[in-house]
């Protein structure tokens, strides 16, 4: 919650966390005082509120949810981009979404996301760059064995594909660790403590056989 430039910053950063952690973004929103007529979100204890600079000074708007809430003061907009970075990374590690410094569930939605997502599926599964690859392509479009035509399309094919779907790129690191895609999806489903624990435990797995 901000206002002026700060709330531009926070609606940059929002912006770049449904493709970066492969979030809903209603799990990120960005409320600019400078229109306080917009709608509110309905929001509960589950919520947390951050207030960027001097804005609604008596946190009436998360007391109301009895959401937590905290403010941060930066002082300038590159110390803003930076807290905003860190608060949201913080946030999601909590949350499962990471496994060590990679980011588990990013979209593979442009060629550079593409290539990133076959670098994080090659490290944690503990595979080479080209079966990473075919497992990256296997979940997007749902086939076990894609056939090596299949393994041929244009990046962009790919990308524009994997905008549809869910937890690609967690899908696909079960499936370099050998998990059928039918069976990755359950686990997927299933995890409770998020996506960090679902693959934590098939590498256990996968190091006891």
């Amino acid at each position: 919650m901000a206002k002026g430039q700060l709330a531009d910053m926070a609606a940059l950063d929002a912006s770049e966390v449904p493709p970066t952690f492969g979030v809903s973004s209603r799990k990120v929103q960005v409320i600019n005082t400078d229109n306080i007529k917009a709608k509110l979100p309905q929001l509960t204890a589950k919520d947390l509120v951050i207030y960027l600079g001097q804005v609604d000074s008596k946190c009436t708007i998360a007391k109301n949810g009895k959401a937590k809430h905290f403010r941060i003061r930066p002082s300038d907009q590159i110390e803003a981009k930076l807290m905003l970075n860190v608060i949201s990374t913080a946030a999601f590690n909590a949350a499962g979404y990471i496994y060590g410094n990679m980011m588990l569930n990013v979209k593979p939605s442009n060629s550079k996301l593409f290539d990133r997502a076959v670098g994080i599926i090659a490290d944690v599964a503990k595979v080479d760059k080209k079966v990473a690859k075919k497992s990256l392509i296997a979940a997007i479009i749902g086939k076990d064995n894609p056939s090596k035509s299949e393994c041929s399309w244009a990046k962009e094919t790919y990308c524009a594909l994997s905008k549809s779907k869910l937890k690609v790129v967690p899908m696909a690191i079960l499936r370099a660790l050998g998990v059928p895609l039918q069976e990755g999806n359950q686990l997927l489903l299933k995890q409770k403590k998020g996506l960090r624990t679902t693959i934590e435990s098939r590498l256990e797995t996968q190091e006891a056989l």
